[in-house]
């Protein structure tokens, strides 16, 4: 190899593996067993070191021993202050042991002390500049570990030099080093790398023969074109006939392979690199390949790759495995970032065989579940999984490695169409309610049901021989109400008002449909009371915060909805349906004041400053229709919350205006979902970010507190009260008597594959055979009327009427 630069001194009579004193010092600090044990070693060991520095007689090899000891003790994190002019001095020295030592000493002092790095920019200068096949490497290992900005603004363009020699000038060694430390230049001072004018050199440098100077080469390039990636689309062919060359065509020696696998870090480097690029693929021309379509062969190498870890048996030595499915991992993620050249070609077949197969080990399940997650929005991929949508959904819920069924709901989530959202959602629900999974997951659960439930709706408006017909699909309310009492345990209390949203706005729309709306507001309102005790005949309200603020929001917009519409009622379009008929008491102004009223003595707590004013609206909404006395805006104009008292208090002021529509104008102003959130953009994406905001988390664990009790105000000094509205004199609760419900649940496609059976869910609509009337010990008295003793209504019943 020839040498370029000043020669260099090599001293070998003391190497450094004869270095008695640091290795007894090493043995002396691993021994100690107390903290000042070890102190006090080091303090004595500092004090020596001071000692010799200061003498004029000290020689190299003490220099280079006690540099190495101060950066040991900076390594156990000691405060090292003093040493590094000792060691700059050996950095500049042209003694082989010295150079070594002063590079490795600093390279790791320097990282608490970035001041001190200006003093060493020149000697690294110096060492870029002579090209040699000693220094250069140790100077260009220490910038790709230790400069900062200032040193990445001097160095870069020497670092950029080395990339663009020759090989004939300089050796790959050199070059893929040059790489990565331009690499760390532009991470650390993107303006120190000339972007703009790379072009020009890049497809030279891309027809490198050397497989390690290209690995770096293209991780330069995928670095540096996430600002500017239209400057790198003039090696887009270039890459992609890389690909072509090693996946199909197996020019690659032996070296070079691992497991069987030719170059895979190169080809996994290329794939991130070409992701970079635009999503566009056409024919271009090479200067010594002709012309080439780019699409043809990319799908080429796409398919080759997919045959290749299909091939791989569950025996194969588990690296050989890991390596080929990495690869397919890489692949699909880049078919689908041009899927639209391929969404419709690929196959992966085999990976769903991977995915259902009882002998696939957990990590290349894990790998296939993720190319498939990756994948699933391409056109075929999805088709292949919802036709085996069943066996994977039984993986998914019998897995108890979480990392994998993670990504398993992952997967489900993103294939879920109208006709598996269902069965996905129940599946979701499950992971979400079980206590004994891990918190993360049963969060990430429960947002994605929500999401599901958000996009599927309650019904749809489908096209059937040219006639516009709405398709029910209730169950997106019964899982909304199911996950609400799980939303609240895990504190992500926020998704109610997403879902409340929801509903409104398909109740809102359902004008034409009078039969469906019943059917979504007999779904909450029933919600909201204890299925047991209707069974029974009495009306007792559950003690779910959650449930009974999304009652509250519906009643409050169904108010003013009805005034509106010149309805003097709460629930308008539905007082000639058969439902109201049948459930009369449900639907009874009596009803809705017990569920606000509740809702106001469980949201007293004072975590639920967010859902408060909610029930606030829902009893100002009855206070405004005559339902309930005025006494009870004068008790919440005295709570603590202040949002609850303004409110309250500008209720009571407006409600003086004579003019009734101009009150309820005035009453509508109020927001109420203040904190409607993308749920998408909360899930966790990494090990770093969270589902949910700081602020959503209480700072005190709240979870066995019962929201309905006696509570302490920390920012008040009298405790808070729950408050007792004020019902009138003439208003009991309604009491019925009912034979046992025969209650119709809508056939599960999926349910039967969770462990455990189907989450609890809101019971559709019951049939109450004849209600015998029971004396009541109150001046009124809700007795059902006879309804007939068939099933509970369908939706094609509830159209047909």
């Amino acid at each position: 190899v020839t040498l370029h630069g000043p020669p260099l001194t090599l001293n070998l009579k003391k190497p450094m593996s004869t270095m008695r004193g640091l290795k007894n010092f090493i043995a002396d600090v691993r021994a100690t067993i107390a903290p000042e044990d070890e102190l006090k070693i080091v303090n004595e060991e500092k004090a020596k070191i001071r000692q010799c520095f200061a003498s004029p007689k000290a020689d190299s090899y003490d220099r280079r021993k006690y540099c190495l000891k101060l950066m040991y003790m900076h390594i156990l994190g000691h405060n090292i202050d003093f040493g590094l002019l000792q060691a700059s001095q050996l950095m500049t020295s042209k003694v082989r042991d010295e150079k070594i030592v002063g590079y490795i000493v600093l390279g790791e002092l320097l990282h608490d002390n970035k001041d001190f790095l200006r003093l060493v920019t020149q000697t690294i200068m110096y060492d870029l500049q002579q090209v040699n096949e000693f220094a250069t490497p140790l100077a260009l290992t220490f910038v790709a570990n230790v400069a900062n900005a200032e040193m990445a603004e001097v160095v870069a363009p020497a670092c950029m030099q080395l990339v663009a020699a020759q090989k004939t000038q300089v050796n790959s060694y050199i070059r893929k080093k040059a790489a990565l430390a331009l690499l760390h230049c532009y991470r650390v001072n993107p303006a120190s790398v000339d972007t703009e004018n790379i072009n020009s050199m890049l497809i030279t440098l891309m027809e490198a023969k050397n497989v390690g100077f290209l690995s770096c080469l293209t991780h330069l390039l995928y670095g540096i074109s996430d600002v500017n990636s239209k400057v790198f689309e003039v090696i887009k062919t270039r890459a992609i006939y890389l690909l072509s060359k090693i996946i199909l065509k197996k020019e690659v020696s032996v070296d070079h392979q691992y497991h069987g696998c030719p170059c895979p870090w190169l080809i996994i480097s290329l794939m991130r690199f070409l992701r970079r690029l635009a999503p566009r693929l056409e024919e271009a021309q090479d200067k010594d390949h002709g012309l080439i379509n780019q699409r043809t062969m990319l799908e080429s190498v796409i398919n080759e790759i997919f045959k290749m870890c299909s091939g791989i048996s569950s025996s194969a030595p588990i690296d050989k495995q890991q390596i080929f499915w990495a690869l397919a991992y890489e692949t699909g993620v880049l078919s689908n970032y041009y899927a639209e050249y391929f969404e419709e070609t690929i196959k992966v077949d085999f990976m769903i065989k991977t995915v259902t197969a009882k002998d696939t080990k957990p990590n290349v399940r894990f790998a296939a579940l993720s190319t498939l997650a990756e994948m699933s929005r391409m056109v075929n991929v999805n088709i292949a999984i919802r036709a085996n949508i069943r066996s994977i959904v039984e993986i998914v819920s019998y897995e108890m490695d979480f990392s994998l069924r993670g990504k398993g709901q992952v997967l489900l989530f993103n294939s879920a169409d109208v006709e598996t959202a269902e069965g996905i959602v129940l599946c979701l629900l499950g992971g979400a309610k079980a206590t004994r999974f891990p918190k993360d997951y049963r969060e990430d659960s429960l947002l994605r049901a929500a999401i599901l439930c958000e996009r599927y709706g309650l019904y749809s408006t489908i096209e059937v021989d040219g006639v516009d017909t709405v398709k029910e699909s209730l169950w997106t309310l019964r899982a909304m109400i199911n996950l609400l009492p799980t939303a609240s345990e895990l504190h992500l209390r926020f998704i109610w008002a997403n879902l409340a949203n929801a509903i409104m706005l398909k109740i809102v729309g359902a004008d034409e449909y009078p039969d469906l709306k019943a059917q979504v507001l007999f779904q909450i309102i029933s919600a909201c009371f204890n299925q047991e005790q209707i069974q029974q005949g009495n009306l007792l309200v559950v003690d779910d915060p959650l449930i009974l603020t999304t009652a509250c929001y519906i009643i409050t917009e169904s108010v003013f909805e009805s005034f509106g519409k010149g309805f003097e009622g709460i629930f308008y379009g539905i007082e000639n349906t058969r439902l109201f008929a049948e459930y009369g008491p449900l639907f009874s102004a009596e009803a809705i004041f017990q569920i606000v009223s509740q809702a106001i003595i469980m949201l007293s707590n004072g975590s639920f400053k967010e859902e408060q004013p909610v029930a606030v609206s829902a009893m100002i909404a009855l206070c405004y229709m005559s339902v309930c006395p005025m006494e009870n805006l004068q008790m919440l104009i005295e709570s603590p919350v202040a949002d609850v008292q303004q409110r309250a208090a500008e209720a009571m002021a407006i409600m003086q205006i004579p003019d009734r529509e101009l009150v309820a104008t005035l009453l509508q102003q109020t927001p109420l979902l203040k904190n409607i959130r993308g749920l998408e953009a909360m899930i966790k994406k990494g090990g770093d970010d969270k589902p949910y905001r700081d602020e959503d988390i209480p700072d005190s664990d709240d979870t066995g507190t019962n929201p309905s009790t006696y509570v302490e105000d920390p920012d008040s000094t009298q405790p808070v009260q729950s408050i007792q509205p004020v019902q009138p004199a003439t208003m009991q609760p309604a009491q019925y008597v009912q034979q046992a419900p025969q209650q119709t649940m809508p056939p599960q496609t999926l349910a039967s594959m969770i462990p455990g059976g189907m989450p609890a869910a809101v019971p559709a609509p019951v049939t109450m055979p004849t209600a015998a009337p029971v004396p009541a010990p109150v001046p009124i008295v809700q007795t059902m009327p006879a309804p007939q003793a068939t099933m509970a209504p369908g939706l094609n019943d509830l159209l047909s009427l």
